[in-house]
C-alpha cells in the first residue's frame, strides 16, 4: 500500500499560480527556487549540489548527491539519497537552466542512461541546458531498494543459462493473466519480505510512489537553483512529469513528455498501453524536443 504522503494532491506550501516560463540559471531564479521551499522542508531545499568528476570517468559528464526526507510527513526524521549525474551545458553559460530527465522504465536508472540519452539531443539544445539526470528513489545509486542477494542473482542467471526456471519472480507477476489474486497476493507478500530483509532501509519501501519521486524532484531543481523545472520524461518517465505538474503547478517550466501514459490507470492496468507502444514507434525523442526546448 503506498505511504500516505503519495496520495498527496498538492504539495504543502505550494501556490497553484505562478510563472510557467522556462528555468533560468541567473541569481534571481536559484534565490527563488530555495525561498520557494515547502514549510518544513527549507534544509532540503537550500543544499547546494557539490559537482564532482564521476567515478565511472565519463568526463565531461559530472555526478553529485541531494539527500531529501525518507517521509515528506516526516520531514525531521530518517533521510535518503537522491544520486544525479550532469552533462554540463557546451556554452558553458546554461542560460536556460537545467533540462531534468527520465527514460521510464518504471525503476531504469536515469544516470545510467543519461549518457546516450543526452548526447542524442540537439546541439543547441544541449548548448543552453545542463542536462541531468537521476535515480529515483529506491532505484541505483540512490539509496536502494535490495531484492536479492549477489548470490540469488548469480543462481538465477546460471538457472536461465540451463534451461530452468529461475526462483526470482519475474517482474509482470501483476498484470500475469495465468496466476489467480491469491498467488499474486502470495508472491508480491514474498517479494516485498526478500525486499525489506535485503535493503539498507527496509522502511523505503512504504514510500517509493510516483508523488514521492516528483517530491524529490522538485528538491532537484530548487538544489540545482531552477526556479521551475525543465523535464524531459519518456514512457513511464511521462508519469512522473504528469504528477509533478499536479503537485507544483506554478512550478512547470518547459516539459515534453514523449509516449505519455495515463496517470489514471494502475501499473497492473497497463497491458493494452504496453502492446501499444509495441505496435507504434513513439517520436523520435530529438524530433519532439527540438521545437519544444531549443528556441527561447
Amino acid at each position: 500500500m503506498p505511504a500516505p504522503t503519495d496520495q498527496t494532491s498538492t504539495a504543502a506550501g505550494e501556490s497553484t499560480d505562478g510563472s510557467t516560463g522556462g528555468s533560468t540559471a541567473s541569481t534571481t531564479g536559484a534565490s527563488a527556487s530555495r525561498t520557494s521551499a515547502p514549510q518544513g522542508l527549507e534544509s532540503f531545499y537550500s543544499q547546494t549540489i557539490d559537482w564532482q568528476d564521476c567515478s565511472d570517468g565519463t568526463s565531461p559528464f559530472q555526478c553529485g548527491t541531494v539527500t531529501v526526507p525518507l517521509d515528506y510527513n516526516n520531514p525531521g526524521g530518517q533521510t535518503i539519497t537522491i544520486a544525479l549525474k550532469k552533462l554540463p551545458a557546451s556554452d558553458g553559460d546554461a542560460e536556460h537552466g537545467s533540462l531534468f530527465t527520465n527514460p521510464g522504465g518504471p525503476g531504469v536508472s536515469g544516470i545510467q542512461e543519461l549518457e546516450a540519452q543526452a548526447t542524442a539531443l540537439p546541439e543547441e539544445l544541449r548548448a543552453g541546458y545542463d542536462i541531468v539526470g537521476f535515480d529515483p528513489r529506491g532505484v541505483g545509486q540512490s539509496t536502494p531498494i535490495t531484492c536479492w542477494t549477489d548470490e540469488d542473482i548469480s543462481q538465477a542467471l546460471t538457472d536461465a543459462q540451463n534451461g530452468k526456471t529461475p526462483d526470482i519472480v519475474p517482474s509482470n507477476t501483476a498484470s500475469s493473466k495465468s496466476l489467480s489474486a491469491q498467488d499474486k497476493m502470495d508472491r508480491g507478500a514474498a517479494d516485498a519480505a526478500a525486499c525489506a530483509q535485503h535493503s539498507e532501509v527496509p522502511e523505503l519501501l512504504d514510500h517509493v510512489g510516483t508523488r514521492n519521486v516528483a517530491r524529490d524532484l522538485d528538491v532537484l531543481r530548487a538544489t540545482s537553483g531552477d526556479a521551475t523545472l525543465n523535464y524531459l520524461g519518456v514512457s513511464c518517465g511521462t508519469h512522473i512529469g504528469a504528477v509533478y505538474a499536479d503537485l507544483f503547478p506554478g512550478r512547470v517550466g518547459r516539459t515534453v513528455l514523449d509516449g505519455a501514459m495515463d496517470p489514471s490507470q494502475r501499473w497492473a492496468d497497463g497491458e493494452a498501453e504496453v502492446t501499444a507502444f509495441r505496435k507504434v514507434s513513439c517520436a523520435s525523442t530529438s524530433s519532439t524536443a527540438r521545437p519544444m526546448m531549443a528556441a527561447r
